[in-house]
């Protein structure tokens, strides 16, 4: 459809392809924040951070306007990728490893996507039919594990090669109105759904976490259960407990025998627990009209101690002892003006560069001085 034929005018699709490359475009311009602070901002953009995975050679975002990649070369570079789903861009959790080609994705309404070219375009390889992801992880053998609503499961397909991909077609609604819906259109061949999928964990799942050293050992948070540990891929699971409490939240594996789960950390690989102390009060408090409760929203560990992610205050912390706090992320650093964005999600590198991204402020890494910047 054209607007007018005449000389001067563009096709109507033409328009509005445009106008999608510009939005893409947005999220490819880096900026740095404004003040005194370690907190470097690699990018800008509107979009809500979901996951962040990093590989040997490019760096993947996942947001709710689709999924980003930065090529090793050009950190601070991201351009939107190819995924043949019209209609739902929101992208819920990656699945990837260092070295390997193959990375997974799934959205926001179910799809399953699946890339052999290092996250350069998606396809879709199936749909999980009424249940609910929360994660997903992929281990270093190539296991795929997905945490849902029915259980934490286990792919059986991988070693179909090539995989089999799918044409999606979306409900009207969805094309015409662009409405957040959740009708799904016919699974298909998806009502075998489980004859690809195993679950190893019952429970509705909501995290997962493999150790980066032994992919076998993994911490799985059952909501209103508490997190379970497997030392053997998933095959058997003990529930995790310090002094009769049950242990649960984001779970982190570090170095020199450091693990944490929730409120509780282990410098002994976990053979024995201490709580970490509150945090302090902080002027972040008030704006939630309480003092910020512990940061469980998420947790990595790197040479420089543990780091936690408020999301209600938007703040990071860090221990390097498990004793006293430094409150090293502030609203201030990660804010918006003009825009309610905060602090999201924290992640770190292959380099064990900490990482945060935003909801609508872009993405940031800590950059300590005298460390080689991006």
């Amino acid at each position: 459809m054209c607007v007018m034929r005449k000389k001067g005018f563009i096709p109507l699709a033409a328009v509005f392809f445009l106008f999608d490359s510009l939005l893409g475009s947005c999220a490819s311009v880096p900026g740095t924040a404004g003040g005194e602070t370690p907190w470097r901002r690699l990018v800008y953009s509107e979009a809500s951070t979901r996951d962040l995975a990093f590989l040997e050679r490019a760096t993947l975002w996942a947001t709710d306007r689709g999924i980003f990649r930065s090529d090793y070369r050009k950190r601070n570079r991201f351009q939107r990728v190819k995924m043949n789903v019209p209609g739902d861009r929101d992208v819920l959790a990656l699945g990837a490893r260092r070295n390997q080609a193959r990375v997974f994705a799934v959205t926001d309404l179910g799809n399953l996507l699946l890339s052999e070219n290092l996250g350069r375009s998606f396809q879709v390889i199936g749909r999980f039919p009424n249940i609910r992801v929360y994660d997903m992880a992929l281990s270093e053998e190539g296991r795929l594990y997905v945490a849902t609503s029915a259980g934490l499961l286990e792919a059986h397909f991988l070693d179909t090669h090539p995989v089999s991909t799918r044409t999606v077609f979306m409900p009207w609604e969805t094309l015409a109105l662009a409405l957040p819906i959740w009708r799904r259109v016919s699974e298909g061949s998806d009502t075998d759904f489980w004859k690809d999928w195993s679950v190893i964990l019952p429970g509705t799942c909501i995290r997962l976490t493999l150790d980066p050293d032994d992919n076998r050992r993994m911490i799985a948070d059952v909501f209103r259960k508490g997190s379970y540990l497997s030392t053997d891929g998933g095959e058997t699971w003990e529930k995790m407990e310090w002094d009769g409490v049950p242990l649960s939240g984001p779970a982190a594996f570090g170095s020199n025998g450091w693990v944490v789960v929730g409120r509780y950390f282990s410098r002994d690989d976990g053979r024995t627990w201490r709580r970490f102390p509150p945090i302090p009060p902080s002027p972040e408090a008030a704006w939630t009209g309480e003092e910020p409760p512990f940061p469980d929203q998420g947790v990595v560990i790197n040479a420089d101690g543990v780091w936690c992610l408020d999301y209600l205050s938007s703040s990071v912390y860090r221990t390097r002892d498990g004793k006293h706090w430094e409150h090293v992320g502030r609203r201030s650093h990660f804010h918006s003006r003009g825009r309610e964005a905060g602090a999201s999600l924290i992640a770190k590198d292959l380099r064990g560069r900490i990482w945060v991204g935003t909801d609508g402020h872009g993405l940031f890494v800590y950059e300590k001085p005298g460390v080689e910047k991006f």
